[in-house]
């Protein structure tokens, strides 16, 4: 199999998750970060994203950076997964060093792979164009290595606590 079958997936796991906190779902105060939430009933945001990896790559392929600190919350949804590929970071020292993080592990095994890098934090409405949509960019990713492929989508509504990528 191609790399382009089996990319490397890494699921970013470890923020401070506190843009929720003191919110109520489902009648409940919020008491975790939210990639460890549950709001759809079929799981927490990093179950459900580390399902939506399963279906891109095998499991000895998908990396996920966590806090040590948020071990109570993330421990039964990564029990799956082999032990070497649960980052545990001390600390939230932000998205490119959680990055960095997994891509040094990553080249320890492969010299030229293929990465997809997805939040742990996200709802998805249709599973099947996300899906698709990343298949494509790991095509596109395969056929010119030199480039980053960067999904994104419109926005409904301006949001100032988030960061936006300007094209």
């Amino acid at each position: 199999m191609n790399r382009q079958q089996h990319p490397w997936v890494i699921l970013l796991a470890g923020g401070d998750g506190r843009r929720l906190d003191g919110a109520m779902v489902h009648g409940r105060r919020l008491d975790r970060p939210k990639q460890f939430c549950c709001f759809h009933g079929s799981g927490s945001m990093l179950k459900e994203t580390l399902r939506r990896a399963e279906g891109m790559t095998d499991r000895s392929r998908i990396l996920v950076v966590v806090r040590d600190d948020h071990r109570l919350w993330w421990l039964d949804d990564l029990r799956r997964l082999p032990s070497q590929n649960v980052l545990a970071q001390a600390d939230n020292r932000g998205t490119a060093v959680a990055i960095l993080h997994a891509l040094v592990h990553v080249l320890h095994r492969e010299h030229d792979p293929t990465l997809v890098i997805l939040p742990t934090d996200h709802a998805v409405e249709d599973e099947i164009v996300l899906h698709e949509s990343i298949r494509l960019a790991v095509s596109i990713a395969e056929d010119s290595h030199e480039h980053l492929v960067l999904l994104g989508m419109t926005p409904e509504h301006a949001e100032s606590e988030y960061g936006w990528i300007m094209p």
